[in-house]
């Protein structure tokens, strides 16, 4: 008689999975919670493509038993697999970005006169009311915007160890490492529209004389490809930050 392959265990394969996320890739960036994102340190990337191995492997002895939380962490995991294998790779990212994207949101953004985002070589800006950034996994991510001229307002620098710097009339927010573009993109309190996600980006202001005010909230529409594939889903960057409990 054939000898049958042995079916791997349910318990098994969901506790290797358990043990492998909560051990390389629970708290920290990109699967973290907003409150955290800012101070958390960077999962490795390899990190993320031995899980999705270890995914893979998994995968049938894990749905035979999974419970409607489980089978959701799946879900969100195959939602930015494009996304993070790319960067895992590395591969080249696309975002196409729109400015004012929701006029209805922002707060002092007719005091703006310019601004750009920039990573490498490739730029967009107001030149062209946006454009597709190539981004290229490991470089600096770099936003910019300028107060015109004739405005009271001006940026103010953030707190130490924030992102953003301010000279003159220009303030520059600088996203560094492995998930550049993903710290972009999910730490300006990202939302869902028809068109992809919708950032809503504070820019630290004051007035000429250095007096407090609001801060400047412009709001950019971003929508991120892979590899030419069609444009990815919001809902690729809501990334869970725990496996659940079975």
């Amino acid at each position: 008689m054939p000898v049958e392959t042995p079916v791997p265990d349910s318990d098994v394969a969901l506790s290797k999975l358990s043990t492998a996320f909560a051990q390389t890739l629970a708290g920290r960036f990109p699967f973290v919670g907003p409150e955290q994102a800012r101070g958390a340190s960077d999962a490795d990337p390899q990190d993320v493509r031995r899980f999705y191995r270890q995914l893979d492997e998994h995968r049938v002895a894990v749905m035979r038993t999974a419970t409607p939380e489980v089978a959701a962490f799946l879900e969100r995991m195959e939602a930015a697999r494009p996304l993070l294998e790319a960067i895992a790779r590395p591969a080249p990212v696309s975002v196409r970005l729109t400015y004012g994207a929701n006029r209805a949101q922002e707060v002092g953004a007719e005091h703006i006169i310019d601004w750009s985002v920039r990573s490498g070589a490739s730029a967009v800006g107001a030149t062209a009311n946006g454009g597709t950034l190539a981004w290229t996994p490991g470089q600096p991510v770099l936003l910019t915007a300028r107060w015109a001229a004739g405005s009271p307002l001006r940026p103010k620098g953030a707190p130490a160890g924030g992102t953003a710097a301010a000279t003159g009339d220009t303030i520059t927010l600088a996203e560094r490492g492995p998930w550049a573009l993903l710290r972009l993109l999910k730490g300006h309190a990202p939302s869902s529209s028809r068109d992809g996600l919708l950032l809503r980006v504070a820019l630290p202001t004051q007035t000429i004389e250095g007096q407090p005010v609001r801060d400047t909230v412009l709001v950019l529409g971003a929508a991120v490809s892979t590899g030419g594939r069609n444009e990815l889903p919001a809902r690729a960057l809501d990334l869970p930050s725990r496996f659940p409990q079975r």
